[in-house]
Order: structure tokens, then sequence, then C-alpha cells
């Protein structure tokens, strides 16, 4: 299925520099589609691509002067509240180092500053630090000295066993009040999940055993977030992708091979099909056929349709992603183990619900006691839409 104008010129604007060619191309195709520039923007924000957007259309005269204003406002937002990000980014890194705290930057703070052309065309959200399992509880306490919040589900957790929270979870998130209602956001990983935890978790000594290989290990951490667990949803997790790509000389050897046996390199594959499909991505010649494969083929395809609707709920994610990742599976003991611990996962977990104002802990031990409770919430969640605000 052909892709919408709206979401054909956002497609058409995911790149940077200087080009005659792509400009002319973008001209013309303004010039002779009809454009529902409302949609363009709102596509624009979901998918995270309001500052390439803006790039490529601030000098086009066939554009509205809303229009191109709406967006110079948009990207004048996003540009201060990274650099806002990447301040404390520096802050929060000196005082880890000051602690002895080892840590690795993932996802929007690594890659705006260290990956993208520009910093200002990636929006940073959370700050995503991976941290060693030994360095947590003392993470945690130093930071809350600081002035660092948990959330009210997060804080029962803690108040109840600060160590049962680290066989339990892999991340915790804080945040810290700035101002005008505004907060800066820290995510605490102290593992890596896969599609779930029981399948694999990836942790701090593994992504640090050869600094060489920097640029590989954020590919497969990205592959993880980005394909695995959300299904390539967002144009911009291809844009990671594709920036990434374009950093250095890669280990190919070294990173297929940490792919399969992951068993995510058809993930990482469809990936490569969207990019080549619409940025004609460079890849190794031996790579191309696999990126072509049929199956491979009809994964990005499905991946694409996703693109002109809202982001898939987080109710129906889990699903969704379960089914993707099966099929993106060549072998059955590996489709096998995805429903075994995909099972398991869902039941064992710790969980709380909300009875009257008192928020109830129920620990994963007792999993198997909630797991009714927790489906038919998130079937209620799944099939009624939430209230809109008034």
């Amino acid at each position: 299925m052909k892709p919408t104008p709206e979401l054909q010129l956002l497609l058409l604007t995911c790149a940077f520099g200087e080009s005659t060619e792509r400009a002319t191309q973008i001209r013309r195709f303004i010039q002779t589609e009809s454009l529902d520039w409302p949609r363009v923007i709102a596509l624009a924000e979901r998918h995270r691509l309001t500052p390439f957007l803006y790039y490529w259309l601030r000098s086009e005269s066939d554009i509205p002067a809303e229009i191109v204003g709406k967006l110079h406002n948009e990207c004048r937002v996003i540009a201060a509240d990274n650099l806002l990000k990447h301040h404390h980014y520096q802050t929060v890194k000196q005082f880890f180092n000051a602690h002895g705290i080892d840590h690795w930057p993932l996802k929007g703070i690594f890659l705006a500053h260290d990956v993208y052309p520009e910093s200002s065309l990636r929006p940073t959200g959370d700050l995503d630090l991976v941290i060693n399992h030994d360095d947590v509880i003392r993470c945690v306490t130093l930071l809350r000295q600081e002035g660092y919040h948990l959330n009210r589900k997060q804080s029962l957790y803690w108040q109840r066993s600060p160590r049962s929270v680290l066989t339990d979870w892999w991340e915790m998130s804080l945040f810290k009040p700035f101002s005008a209602g505004s907060q800066f956001d820290i995510d605490l990983h102290w593992g890596v999940a896969h599609i779930d935890h029981h399948y694999h978790l990836f942790k701090l000594p593994d992504l640090c055993r050869d600094p060489a290989l920097l640029i590989e290990q954020q590919i497969v951490l990205l592959v993880v977030h980005h394909g695995v667990n959300n299904v390539w949803q967002h144009i911009f997790y291809l844009n990671d992708l594709y920036f990434l790509l374009q950093k250095t000389d890669l280990n190919w050897f070294w990173l297929l091979n940490e792919l399969r046996q992951h068993d995510i390199d058809r993930v990482f594959l469809t990936g490569l099909n969207l990019c080549q499909r619409y940025w004609s991505l460079t890849l190794p010649d031996a790579l191309l056929t696999d990126v072509r494969h049929e199956r491979i083929q009809v994964m990005a395809t499905a991946c694409e349709r996703r693109w002109d609707n809202p982001p898939v709920s987080l109710s129906r994610l889990v699903l969704v992603k379960l089914f993707f990742f099966l099929n993106a599976q060549t072998r059955f003991t590996r489709q096998l183990r995805a429903l075994r611990t995909f099972v398991v996962s869902r039941i064992f977990v710790p969980s709380t619900f909300l009875v009257g104002n008192r928020m109830v802990y129920v620990p994963k031990e007792l999993g198997f006691l909630s797991v009714i409770g927790r489906g038919f919430r998130s079937l209620y969640r799944l099939l009624v839409p939430p209230a809109k605000p008034v």
C-alpha cells in the first residue's frame, strides 16, 4: 500500500545537508500534490521529524507562512530542550564520575549529540543510562539526596525492599522538578530487556567489553528497543538506525553474529530494508540478498503500514511485538522459547492495584493470583479509549 502524500513528504525530508537534487524533488512534490498541512505537522510530531521537515521547508515559497512559523517555533523549543538536557547529562555524568559510578548513555542523549549531524535534529526524551547492578541502590540513594524523586508506584516498590527491586525489575525512573512545572527525567537501567527480561538482559559489562565496538553495541540495543519492542512504528526509529550506520566503518561480521546470537538479525534486516527502500542506504553486497528477501519485504511493509496511524497502544503492543518477533524467527525452538518466556514474564511479575486512594503492592511470587486482575485491566485499557480532557 502506497504511503499517503503527507507521509511521502516526511520520508523525503529525512535527510540533511546541501542537496540541490533533494530540494528540487521536495519542491516538485509540494507543487504537484494536494497536501493536508495540519496532517503533515501532526505526522511530523508523531514521528519526531519536525526539525527535518522545517530544515527543508523553511525557504520554500509555496508553503503557507503560518505552517513555516509553527514549524520554526517547534524547532526552537526542541533545540532549547536538547541543550538543557545535554547540560543536565553533563552534570549527571560528573556526579556519577565523582562517586565512581560507571554508566553508558543510551538512545536519545547519545544519538542527538554523538550520531546525528546536528543535535537539534533529534528530540531528546528521558535520559537513559545503563549502570552496574551493584551500583543501583547507592545510585538511587545518591540521586534522591540530590533532589530526584521516584513516582508513587516505584516509591512503593522501593519502600517495601530496595533489594527486591533489583530482582523484580531492570530499570527505574526518577525525576527532578525544574521550573514552570517541567522536570528532568532519568531512566536508570541495570539491564536492557530483550522482548522480555527472561529471554535476555543486556548488562553494562557486556556492553563495555570492547570500546572499539561502541557503535555496533548501540546498534544492537537500538534494534532491541526500536525494532523488537516497538516494531519500527516510528520513522525516527529508522532515522536513528540510518545515522548510526553512517557514523563509522562498521565491524559487520561482529555485528551480524551478535544479532544472530540474540535472534534479532531479521528484525535488523527489516529496519535495513526500510532504510534502503526510502533513503537508498548503501549496504555491503553480501547483505543485499537477505535485505531484499521476500519474507523481510513482507515484515517491512507491515511495519510501514502503521506509520499513517496513531502509535500502537501499550496494551496492544504487547501482543503486536510478540507476533512480530515470532515471525522473525527461522527456528521453531526459538519461537517456543519466546512463547515460554512471554508467559512467565506476564504471570510472575510484581504489580500494583489502586484500591480507593490506596495503592496495593502484590509481589511477583503471588503473580499467579494477580494475573486475572491484570488481564482484565489490560483488556479494559485495550477496549476502552482513555477519556479526553475537558
